[in-house]
């Protein structure tokens, strides 16, 4: 029941310009930011990779208008927490990205250097083997924020991760 009534009032929610959605507070706001972005209509050919409850990791293909690429989320429970998009022309990364949203409106992006694919991915694998605590550390929720990692379970989930987006890139020719 709970979760239908979220699911309601969050399309209502949704119809609200950002400029006011940054005035309320966060526990409410921010839900809201986290549930827009996702899912994404702009990708295709969806894996998912297996890592500790409560956390979901999605690695896809990502087309925005002529630039793509592999790509991978990783949520806690709805929140998307970690983004890593590695499109050709510009590869970038997103940290705890419904909190950044809520903070202010500029770009809530990392952009990476221009690399080879390979290097690429070097560096997407890094950033899911080492850097879920930081993204934690972004969380509204003070239980997130010093929840522990299972930081080796997470560095086999990024091993993998580096396989299925080699995996996707020689399958759509990135």
């Amino acid at each position: 029941m709970w979760a239908r009534l979220r699911r309601v009032s969050q399309q209502y929610v949704r119809r609200i310009p950002k400029r006011y959605l940054r005035r309320l507070p966060r526990r409410f706001a921010v839900p809201v930011f986290s549930a827009g972005s996702w899912p994404r209509n702009t990708t295709e050919d969806h894996r998912e990779v297996p890592v500790p409850e409560p956390y979901r990791l999605e690695v896809y293909w990502l087309c925005i208008g002529e630039d793509t690429g592999p790509a991978y989320s990783l949520f806690l429970r709805d929140d998307e927490v970690l983004r890593v998009d590695l499109l050709r022309a510009s590869p970038h990364i997103h940290y705890n990205l419904a909190e950044s949203r809520y903070r202010d409106g500029m770009d809530h992006r990392v952009y990476l250097p221009p690399a080879p694919m390979n290097h690429q991915i070097e560096r997407a694998v890094f950033e899911l083997g080492h850097n879920v605590p930081f993204c934690n550390g972004l969380h509204r929720d003070r239980a997130v924020r010093t929840r522990p990692i299972d930081q080796e379970a997470f560095a086999v989930a990024a091993e993998e991760v580096g396989r299925q987006l080699e995996a996707l890139a020689t399958l759509h020719g990135g």
